[in-house]
């Protein structure tokens, strides 16, 4: 779509999609850093050192659909603590269910992500000193 407004030969085109996926995985970064510790300033500290972290600043600018993996990977995270905490179970199992299939149609290998994220939500529905931690999280 961004070549289609601004031309195949176009920086902006081809540039743009990667930088507003960056930068709304920062933002997922923080939403993160927030549901878990209620501190603000926890947050801010994980969104810190996830803008200057420099393996994250290098991949982004090397790997194609990195931007994109890490955003929804970080949407698919956030959307599983809400789902565990919320009982809008449809709207977050959706966008967890949208954001898996995203992440692994950008790159394969992240379905290894994607199940490592359903073994641990399966093991926190099952342990029973897991559940207690989820109830004390939902308060």
């Amino acid at each position: 779509m961004m070549t289609l407004l601004f031309g195949e030969e176009n920086e902006l085109a081809i540039r743009f999609p990667a930088f507003a996926a960056g930068i709304a995985c920062l933002w997922m970064v923080y939403k993160i850093a927030k549901q878990i510790f209620p501190s603000k300033t926890v947050a801010q500290l994980a969104f810190l050192t996830m803008a200057l972290c420099p393996i994250h600043i290098y991949y982004s600018q090397t790997a194609r659909g990195y931007s994109f993996v890490m955003f929804f990977s970080t949407l698919s995270i956030y959307a599983t603590l809400k789902l565990l905490k919320s009982e809008k179970y449809f709207l977050w199992g959706l966008i967890l269910f949208l954001s898996g299939i995203l992440s692994v149609y950008t790159m394969q290998p992240a379905v290894i992500f994607i199940l490592g994220l359903a073994i641990w939500i399966l093991l926190t529905l099952t342990i029973p000193i897991l559940k207690v931690e989820r109830k004390q999280l939902q308060k």
